[in-house]
């Protein structure tokens, strides 16, 4: 049996490719945080990771119509994506 060419690989979809044709027009910073977020609620520690300039992608990503709802907890911030 032949050995599929790397174009030809299926996956599954995940939702890397939710968040991207959701962010289409931002960059790809914003579709990453978005993706960490519809997993679940995420520190800002971690999404410093993703961008170190965050809290404008969550600006980005309100203005696009997401619910982000913020709270403090111990001296660090938790981000919580609430569904439509």
């Amino acid at each position: 049996m032949p050995k599929p060419k790397p174009h030809e690989v299926s996956r599954e979809p995940s939702l890397w490719d939710d968040a991207s044709r959701e962010v289409k027009k931002r960059g790809g910073q914003a579709a990453r945080i978005l993706a960490r977020l519809q997993a679940g609620p995420a520190t800002s520690l971690e999404l410093a990771q993703v961008a170190l300039k965050y809290t404008n992608r969550i600006s980005e990503l309100r203005d696009d119509g997401h619910n982000i709802q913020a709270e403090e907890v111990n001296g660090v911030w938790r981000y919580t994506l609430v569904p439509k």
